[in-house]
C-alpha cells in the first residue's frame, strides 16, 4: 500500500464506526437508528441473492430478527457492512435441526455437537454494494474486515467454536479462512458450491495478529451494546 492509498483509508476509517447491538428487542434507544441500517441493508442484499438463488419474491423481518446479536460497520447513517449472530448448543436436537445446517450432513453435525455446547452461527453476511471493493474501488476491504470481526468475536465472547457455510463463487471461503477458519469438507446450498468450516480459537488466534488495520481500529473504538446489556442483565438477576 502506497502513501496515497494508507491516506485514503485513514480518511474513510474516520468516518466508520463498529456497532455489536442486539439483533431484536429490546433495541437500546442510542442503537436504533443503527439497528433499522442494519435491517436495510440486509433487506437490501438479502433479498436480491435469495431472489436470484431461490426465486424468493419477499423476504420476511422474522428471518432477520430470530438471531441474537450482530456486528454492524456505520458510515454515517449508512449501513455498510453487517454479520448476524447466534449462540448455538449443538448438542441439542433442535439446534442440530436448524435449516441453518442443511448443507451439513447429519452425521457431521451430530459428531460436532458431542464437543460443541457453546457455538457461535454467523448469517447474513453483507456488505452494502455502493462499498464493495471489486466494484467501487472502495479503499477498505469490507468483507475482510466483517469476518475478522466475527473471528474477534469467538475469542473475545468464549466461544467454543464458531462454523461457516461459505459461497465459494463470491471469495466468501477465501476471507473465512484467511481468519483461522478450517474447511471440513465441500457441500452445495441454495443450488451453489460451498464449503463448511469449523472456526476454532487457537487458530482464530495464530491468524489474527495478520489481521487488518481497518480491523483493529474498528475493534479498539467499537460500541457493544450487546455486551454491556448482557453484562446488566447478569447484575441484575444474580
Amino acid at each position: 500500500m502506497n502513501l496515497n492509498e494508507e491516506l485514503a483509508t485513514k480518511r474513510e476509517l474516520d468516518k466508520l464506526q463498529l456497532y455489536i447491538i442486539p439483533c431484536s428487542e429490546p433495541i437500546p434507544s442510542v442503537c436504533v437508528k443503527q439497528y433499522e441500517a442494519a435491517y436495510d441493508l440486509w433487506n437490501l442484499v438479502w433479498s436480491k441473492t435469495l431472489f436470484e438463488l431461490d426465486g424468493v419474491k419477499q423476504l420476511k423481518s422474522n428471518e432477520f430478527t430470530r438471531h441474537e446479536f450482530l456486528s454492524v460497520i456505520m458510515k454515517d447513517d449508512i449501513a455498510v457492512g453487517l454479520f448476524c449472530y447466534s449462540s448455538i448448543n449443538l448438542s441439542l436436537k433442535v439446534r442440530k435441526e436448524d435449516s441453518w445446517f442443511d448443507a451439513w450432513p447429519k452425521e457431521l453435525v451430530s459428531k460436532i455437537g458431542r464437543e460443541c455446547q457453546n457455538g457461535l452461527m454467523p448469517s447474513w453476511l453483507a456488505v452494502h454494494p455502493d462499498f464493495r471493493r471489486s466494484k467501487s474501488n472502495y479503499p477498505i476491504n469490507l468483507g475482510q474486515v466483517v469476518m475478522e470481526i466475527y473471528a474477534k468475536i469467538i475469542i473475545e465472547y468464549g466461544y467454543d467454536m464458531g462454523f461457516g457455510t461459505t459461497r465459494n463463487n463470491r471469495g466468501v471461503n477465501k476471507l473465512i479462512l484467511n481468519t483461522g477458519g478450517t474447511k471440513i469438507m465441500s457441500s452445495v446450498d441454495h443450488g451453489v458450491d460451498v464449503d463448511l468450516i469449523q472456526m476454532n480459537p487457537t487458530d482464530i488466534l495464530l491468524k489474527e495478529r495478520y489481521f487488518s488495520k481497518s480491523f483493529k481500529t474498528l475493534w479498539e473504538n467499537r460500541i457493544d451494546k450487546w455486551r454491556e446489556k448482557n453484562e446488566r442483565t447478569f447484575r441484575e438477576t444474580a
